[in-house]
């Protein structure tokens, strides 16, 4: 029988088995375990998958408090807010995420807050835009400080 438990924060969290078993440090087959039931996670591992996700939303919910405090400060929001999506697991790795499909979940989940108080949303690649590239380098000078 399925473990829906492991399924759906699998699910909720953007990776596939591949990227789930790096994050979990176990070989795919063990995941494929864990999902079909046939052996149970270890609670620390759900532990760490659930507080992947926890960190997720709260990545997505200070990104929407501070694109409302700036609305609230200048009167308007953007007319066009732009992500920068990493290029690869690595350069995820680098902004605190596992990989880039977690990266790519956080910036949909984000996509959809903006969405919703009516803000677009423009995903480039990472470094690939002037604003993009300006983000880019004011995290990596706050990673030097």
């Amino acid at each position: 029988m399925i473990n829906m438990q492991y399924d759906c924060l699998l699910a909720a969290s953007g990776m596939d088995s591949i990227d789930a078993a790096v994050f979990h440090g176990v070989d795919e087959e063990a995941i494929y375990t864990w999902i079909g039931g046939d052996e149970e996670p270890p609670q620390y591992e759900i532990e760490k998958i659930s507080d992947l996700i926890c960190r997720m939303a709260v990545s997505v919910a200070e990104v929407l408090d501070h694109v409302l405090e700036q609305t609230e400060k200048h009167g308007a929001g953007p007319d066009l807010l732009e992500l920068g999506l990493a290029s690869d697991d690595q350069e995820a790795g680098i902004l605190g995420w596992p990989n880039k499909s977690v990266h790519k979940m956080v910036l949909g989940m984000t996509t959809a807050q903006m969405t919703e108080i009516g803000i677009k949303v423009s995903i480039v690649p990472r470094g690939s835009t002037a604003p993009s590239a300006a983000a880019a380098d004011a995290f990596e000078k706050g990673l030097e400080d």
